[in-house]
């Protein structure tokens, strides 16, 4: 394990966990300042820093878009895998780079804690600020995250890059460019704790869009408890209607036929009591089925469910964010739901995620805030970009774990190539795995 490299945002290494928790983390993030093209509300106490900076409730890791990083599969798989990517920062305008006041924040916390979860005052500036530099291991929530709803400034616009989805099925395809996008639009059951004191590595879950479920049987039986009024985007052929049991059912069954059938498979039979109620029986008694429907399960509205060719092009449902726009191998654009069934989230008004593979592009468009994340290749480049950016720069340090996935080969077995088993050990000699794992986590 190397503990000199830093872990941050959204990696190319890091995307098949850190979109899990996209859409925990978008709701919650507060955009404050303003950066380049994106105005910010006024709302709240915090005085905005000079540029533009991100933020979250929800980790207990923070970084700036001014962090140069580089991240590999960190934390647990499944529906807590990126709690320890820092998905939100802290950034002021004052005080000298370098070094960090780590010291301060706690204190800052422990005067902020007991009006943290009640309302109150807004946290002064200079309490909750953190200065630019380079901090080494985990940065405590402050007292301002504790309680963004009074400390938020709504608005702004969220930059990031991502990977192009192939379509936005993901009964066809399991792939974490799906998930980056039904993150933001979509909800599940059940989902990760959030909170800045959730801990990454104890798998917990809280409400999603079930506000209760329970087992009369020991594990047999599940009873889900929907939310009552939650709207469904207002877009065509949702047009706003209420969500209900009838989703939930035919997602099931929509999964059970594609990628997701080992999640769902244990399932004999499922009824909807009511429109607020779903009855799961299972072919025995399984603990964790509320967990596992918290992990990938993105819920697709009943329309989308019977138009495999509207489902296959379009993203939406009941989530934080509502698509604007995909166009393939570029962008997709997300903007901010008014009728989110979580009141006065999300806090930015819109999302954009970027297509983009040259090095040199990404550097230069961290630099221009054209990109609020950057994955730095190596040591000295991350240095390099942070004596660039030292003004409003904020980096984080943390060990890299190679994490908890299993990853093998898998081959095209149609191909009549990879049927005889001489080359697929003639191509397991000649991959050099020591070679790989010190290009990928650092030996």
């Amino acid at each position: 394990m190397r503990s000199d490299f830093t872990i941050f945002f959204f990696t190319r290494t890091r995307v098949s966990c850190a979109c899990e928790c996209l859409h925990e983390c978008a709701e919650n993030v507060v955009l404050q300042g303003r950066s380049r093209g994106s105005g910010v509300g006024a709302e709240g106490g915090t005085e905005a820093p000079r540029r533009g900076r991100v933020e979250s409730n929800y980790w207990s890791t923070r970084v700036s878009r001014r962090t140069a990083l580089r991240g590999t599969g960190l934390g647990l798989a499944g529906i807590a895998g990126a709690a320890l990517i820092g998905c939100g920062s802290k950034k002021t305008d004052t005080g000298a780079a370098g070094g960090g006041d780590a010291s301060r924040i706690q204190d800052a916390q422990k005067a902020g804690s007991q009006k943290a979860d009640t309302g109150g005052t807004p946290v002064p500036a200079d309490q909750v600020r953190v200065k630019p530099g380079l901090y080494e291991g985990a940065v405590p929530p402050s007292a301002a995250e504790r309680n963004p709803k009074v400390n938020a400034k709504r608005g702004g616009t969220l930059k990031m890059r991502y990977l192009d989805p192939p379509r936005m099925d993901l009964a066809r395809t399991l792939s974490c460019t799906i998930y980056m996008t039904q993150a933001l639009v979509s909800n599940k059951l059940t989902r990760a704790k959030l909170g800045p004191l959730a801990d990454p590595f104890n798998i917990e879950i809280e409400p999603d869009l079930a506000e209760k479920w329970e087992s009369p049987d020991k594990g047999v039986t599940w009873v889900f408890s929907l939310r009552k009024g939650v709207k469904t985007h207002n877009v065509a052929p949702l047009n706003g209607r209420e969500f209900n049991s009838e989703d939930v059912a035919q997602t099931i069954k929509l999964y059970l036929a594609g990628s997701q059938k080992d999640v769902f498979s244990s399932i004999t039979k499922t009824e909807t009591p009511d429109k607020y109620t779903v009855k799961v029986t299972l072919d025995g008694p399984k603990n964790d089925f509320p967990k596992e429907v918290g992990a990938w399960s993105y819920l697709y509205m009943k329309e989308l469910v019977d138009d495999e060719k509207l489902r296959d092009s379009k993203a939406m449902g009941t989530g934080p964010f509502i698509q604007k726009e995909w166009t393939k191998k570029q962008r997709s654009v997300f903007t901010r739901n008014p009728d989110y069934f979580e009141n006065g989230l999300p806090y930015v008004d819109q999302v954009e995620m970027y297509v983009q593979d040259d090095a040199n592009a990404i550097r230069a468009g961290f630099k221009t805030d054209n990109y609020f994340d950057y994955s730095a290749p190596d040591k000295k480049t991350f240095s390099d970009t942070f004596a660039e950016n030292s003004d409003d720069m904020v980096g984080q340090t943390a060990p890299v774990s190679r994490g908890a996935n299993v990853n093998g080969w898998q081959y095209q077995m149609k191909n009549p190539l990879f049927k005889d088993e001489r080359i697929r050990r003639a191509l397991s000699l000649a991959f050099d795995r020591k070679d790989f794992d010190l290009a990928n986590n650092g030996g």
